[in-house]
Parts: structure tokens; C-alpha cells; sequence
């Protein structure tokens, strides 16, 4: 009798033993999935962001012909330039619009808080870039361009310079790619104060003068600049993060592409 009792007794402390063991065992693969997730979540959720994560869906606002400019402007998404890649001691705010009207042209704003940005220069392709600059760097048609683009730079004065680039570091004037009534325009904006602003005005026949064909497309490839040579503070900023040890803004592989959307 006493033989049975202890096998029986045996028998329920070794059942009780599995049961915990088991128990611990669900416990600790269940804790060691939450932290799996976790780590998981953190490592794919953060990516390294190419654009500005305020607007990563920005796009070129595409109205009628008959369309009102200053209208649709009201609308238009916003390209911040603030990624500042050479220096945190200057960031000025900016930001920058897009506007096609069918049968007519681009219309580009582009905006800066300062209150009181250098503008030296006054003549059609001074050194703009040595002002407090805002800077429109594009492939209208990227399909066929490779790496050329029109890079354009403005100051407060609505003074601007405008280069065709075929490659980085071989440039022209875009006067001797275009007819004399087809260069582009910029004009000072009128702000709120402690802002400045441009708009820049881009005939359709532009890009086909430079191109040599009609413009068809739906997207363009550019990017936004600010920067200042000899402003006080050296700063460079971008829309379209550049990769460079060195600020420089004529690396056509990192402009982004940029739908036109109605």
C-alpha cells in the first residue's frame, strides 16, 4: 500500500513540474516575439528619406489655359527647402510652388524669411549665387536630357542668372540656346514682412528651344536651393537631399522627379 501511495505520489509532482515547465516555456517564447517585433518595426519603420518629409508628395499644379495663376497658387503645394547638409548655423526658412498653364508655361514662387537678404547684384547673369539666393535647378524633359538641365538663381531684386547645363561644369547662357523674346522672366514678389520672394516665369517655348521638340511631358526632375555666398553666414540649403563632402548643388542624380497633376 505504501509502494502505491509514493508511486501515485511521484507520478502527480512530476505532472506538476511539466506543467509549470511548459507554462514558463509559452511565457518565454511569447516575450521573445514582442521584442523580436519590436526591434523589427524600429529598423524597417525609419528609413533614411530622400525629400523632405513634410512633402514628400509635392507635384507640379497643372491648370487650364484660361486658368488664374495667382489663384491656383493658393493651392499649389510647397516644396520646404530645409535640408541644410553644410552647416547648421543658418537655416532660413524657404519654400518653393510650381505652376503649369497649358499652352503657356511654367510659373515658379519661391519664398525666404529673411528680413534683410543681400542683393548686390541688378544685371541678367551677375554672380547671383554671392546674394541671399533662392535657386530653381530642372530637366524639363528627363526622357531624353540625361544630365543637362536649366539651372536659375535669383535675389531680392528679381535679378537672376540662367545657365543651360549640358553636363556639371559645362555651362552656358541660356541666351545662346533660345530666341532673344523667349528668355525667361523673374520678378520680385510682394511679402509679408520679414519675407522675400521671386516668381519666375518659363515660356513653353524655352524647352523647345532647347530640346528641339515640343514639351509633352508628365514630369519633370529639379530641385530647390538657398544659399548665400558671401551673406554673412555661409549657408546651403535643398529641397532634394544632396550627398556631397562639399556643398555643391550641379548633382543632377540627386534632383527627384516631380509629377504634373492636375
Amino acid at each position: 500500500m505504501r509502494k502505491i501511495l509514493c508511486v501515485l505520489l511521484i507520478f502527480v509532482l512530476s505532472s506538476c513540474g511539466s506543467a509549470v515547465e511548459e507554462e514558463t516555456t509559452v511565457s518565454t517564447a511569447e516575450t521573445t516575439i514582442e521584442i523580436l517585433t519590436e526591434t523589427t518595426t524600429e529598423t524597417t519603420t525609419v528609413p533614411p528619406l530622400k525629400l523632405n518629409p513634410k512633402d514628400p508628395e509635392f507635384y507640379v499644379l497643372l491648370i487650364d489655359n484660361n486658368g488664374d495663376v495667382n489663384k491656383a497658387f493658393q493651392k499649389a503645394p510647397r516644396a520646404y527647402i530645409n535640408i541644410y547638409a553644410w552647416g547648421e548655423d543658418y537655416m532660413p526658412e524657404a519654400y518653393a510652388q510650381v505652376i503649369l498653364r497649358e499652352g503657356d508655361g511654367f510659373y515658379v514662387r519661391m519664398y525666404c524669411k529673411e528680413d534683410n537678404p543681400l542683393a548686390v547684384n541688378t544685371n541678367f547673369n551677375d554672380p547671383i549665387y554671392e546674394d541671399s539666393c533662392l535657386e530653381f535647378f530642372v530637366s524639363y524633359m528627363p526622357e531624353i536630357s540625361n544630365q543637362s538641365f536649366i539651372n536659375t538663381e535669383m535675389n531680392a531684386n528679381g535679378a537672376f542668372l540662367c545657365y543651360y547645363v549640358t553636363k556639371p561644369g559645362d555651362y552656358t547662357s541660356i541666351t545662346n540656346k533660345i530666341k532673344a523674346e523667349n528668355i525667361p522672366i523673374v520678378v520680385p514678389l510682394d511679402t509679408v514682412v520679414g519675407w522675400w520672394g521671386v516668381e519666375l516665369y518659363v515660356k513653353l517655348e524655352v524647352i523647345e528651344d532647347v530640346y528641339g521638340t515640343p514639351f509633352a511631358g508628365d514630369y519633370i526632375r529639379c530641385n530647390f536651393y538657398k544659399c548665400g555666398d558671401r551673406t554673412a553666414v555661409l549657408h546651403y540649403g535643398a529641397w532634394s537631399e544632396v550627398k556631397n563632402a562639399t556643398p555643391n548643388f550641379h548633382m543632377p542624380d540627386y534632383f527627384a522627379d516631380v509629377p504634373i497633376l492636375r
